[in-house]
């Protein structure tokens, strides 16, 4: 195996590890999302937009001083997409306002910045 393809083989080990706990589950529509902590912050992201993969990059790198690469990331989201879809639960994901449980929700609509 090439120096290269050991490196890519050997980041997507460390994003898998390091990332095993992320919640992910399908909405109503069968879309995967997933509940990951960035700055001590939760965020919901659809597993597929690019905030997500972003927020993946911006971990990985704050806890190693190292980019993970876009096809370590690729990949890790697959593995995301693949436990949402055959291991997680189906969860209703509301705009501006919803309830779970004994919890209500509501989006006051204001715009944040993330802070990378």
């Amino acid at each position: 195996m090439s120096r290269n393809v050991e490196s890519v083989a050997s980041k997507i080990e460390q994003l898998l590890a390091q990332f095993s706990d992320v919640e992910t589950f399908l909405n109503q529509d069968g879309e995967a999302f997933a509940l990951l902590s960035v700055n001590s912050r939760t965020h919901l992201y659809p597993t597929r937009s690019t905030e997500f993969s972003e927020a993946l990059t911006y971990l990985f790198f704050q806890r190693t001083n190292k980019s993970p690469g876009s096809t370590a990331v690729a990949d890790l989201i697959g593995v995301l997409n693949a436990r949402a879809r055959f291991e997680g639960k189906r969860r209703e994901v509301f705009t501006r306002i919803g309830k779970s449980e004994n919890t209500v929700f509501i989006d006051l609509a204001r715009r944040v910045q993330p802070r990378y």
